[in-house]
């Protein structure tokens, strides 16, 4: 029993050490956010901000809804890009 217990140790041990050596260490991206909000605007003004903010290399990560300050019913999406 104790042989087969450290015949599957050993594999299992070697294992992590290879992983460990062969992934690559990423460094942490860092990111900058922007929000915009729209109200009852026209579909196709929302488009073309989304299209214009996508040009300037941000990427839609959300978009909720939300109350104005005065009660009406908006959609604030949020937006980031990597920092340069």
């Amino acid at each position: 029993m104790k042989m087969t217990f450290r015949y599957l140790l050993v594999p299992v041990l070697a294992s992590f050490v290879f992983v460990g050596c062969c992934t690559t260490h990423h460094k942490t991206a860092q990111w900058e956010y922007t929000s915009v909000d729209y109200g009852n605007a026209d579909i196709g003004n929302v488009n073309a901000a989304l299209n214009h903010s996508a040009a300037d290399g941000w990427t839609l990560v959300a978009a909720v809804p939300i109350k104005s300050a005065n009660g009406e019913d908006e959609i604030r999406y949020i937006f980031k890009r990597p920092k340069h």
